[in-house]
């Protein structure tokens, strides 16, 4: 669930911080958010998300389930063009 209420902070006002405290890499999707507009920082195994009046669609990716989640919730968010560059979400 981490993907996607990162999703929710980074559209709501304030900021925010995410801590990772299993998985190194289970920020991947946090690129993908960058590219539709969210504020979000990592460093290490912390990311600070600033909250944004809105997102923008764009081409994704998603390696894992969680983060493809993420990313389809950024979509109804969002206003322009989205695609999923490279899996299928089913």
């Amino acid at each position: 669930m981490q993907p996607q209420m990162t999703t929710l902070l980074a559209m709501s006002n304030g900021t925010s911080m995410v801590t990772e405290s299993i998985f190194d890499t289970r920020f991947k999707y946090v690129d993908e958010l960058r590219r539709m507009g969210a504020d979000i920082t990592v460093d290490s195994r912390v990311a600070v998300v600033r909250g944004v009046d809105h997102l923008t669609g764009a081409p994704v990716k998603g390696e894992r389930p969680q983060s493809r989640c993420g990313a389809y919730h950024c979509r109804t968010c969002g206003a322009g063009h989205y695609g999923n560059r490279r899996y299928s979400p089913y």
